[in-house]
């Protein structure tokens, strides 16, 4: 395994998930750290958790950041990009810890937090 550098690795994410009238899902939206930006479409905020395990297994794996269709999502269903913004939906922060584990990178989640109406 390459030398990482732990310090370097986002340690917290930032996700919105908001009722858009469709009929069984909402979109989902981690939009922090701005270079992780992911869309996911779930029955609920666990989208925004399944988004963030999608990003640090990425990040293990050394793929490119991928943001899941989200630019085509906002271009097609006309979505601003200020997503931290919204008021009439669940905000959720995310905390994860890096760590070295038999000699591979690997995560946990260590906190969630959950609020609806802004940013918790």
């Amino acid at each position: 395994m390459n030398e990482v550098d732990l310090s370097k690795l986002p340690t917290e994410f930032r996700g919105v998930a908001w009722n858009d009238h469709w009929e069984f899902e909402m979109p989902c939206v981690v939009y922090w750290p701005k270079k992780y930006r992911r869309f996911k479409s779930e029955g609920n905020t666990g989208g925004i958790e399944y988004a963030v395990e999608d990003i640090c297994e990425d990040i293990i794996l050394g793929s490119p950041a991928d943001d899941g269709g989200l630019a085509h999502e906002c271009k097609w269903r006309g979505w601003g990009s200020r997503f931290g913004r919204r008021k009439d939906a669940w905000h959720v922060t995310i905390q994860v810890r890096w760590f070295i584990e038999d000699g591979e990178l690997a995560f946990e989640q260590v906190s969630r937090k959950e609020k609806f109406g802004g940013r918790p």
